[in-house]
């Protein structure tokens, strides 16, 4: 049936949590679960669960002929009186097939990126931010460099 021996929650179960944990704090993802399905998993449950997975890293069946990067930050919960902790974050979408992203590993999403079979040239596109443009120059593409196409909006407009 594929249940792992001596798990406490269904196949199901263990989805929803990492679905709803993936979207919002493991507190909020709790009071979600209890909501949507009737059954409890306490926030530190979800959390251990989370960190036990192993989330393999994808590699693509095809050549890669588009790369769109994007980053921004994340806000990590602090114990409450405490400011708040903001940080960097950047997801990779290849050819609108495989997604990628590392927390604060720029290194590793770049090397993943490299190990995908990519097309000569590669079409790069970001938005012009300056990380998007060093993540876009550490690109290996095979005798050729990257396009980069940026996409800039008028002030006002997002």
């Amino acid at each position: 049936m594929g249940i792992e021996p001596y798990s406490r929650r269904s196949p199901l179960l263990e989805k929803c949590c990492f679905l709803l944990s993936a979207s919002e704090s493991y507190q909020n993802a709790s009071v979600d679960l209890a909501t949507l399905t009737g059954v409890y998993v306490s926030h530190s449950s979800q959390h251990r669960q989370v960190q036990r997975q192993e989330f393999s890293v994808l590699q693509a069946k095809g050549a890669i002929a588009q790369v769109s990067i994007d980053g921004g930050k994340v806000r990590l919960r602090t114990e409450q009186g405490l400011p708040c902790e903001w940080r960097d974050y950047k997801a990779v979408r290849l050819q609108d097939l495989y997604y990628g992203a590392f927390f604060q590993d720029n290194l590793s999403l770049t090397d993943w990126v490299n190990s995908q079979p990519l097309t000569n040239p590669v079409i790069c596109l970001g938005d012009g931010h300056s990380g998007c443009l060093e993540f876009i120059q550490g690109i290996d593409t095979p005798c050729a460099e990257a396009t980069g196409i940026l996409k800039k909006l008028p002030k006002g407009n997002s």
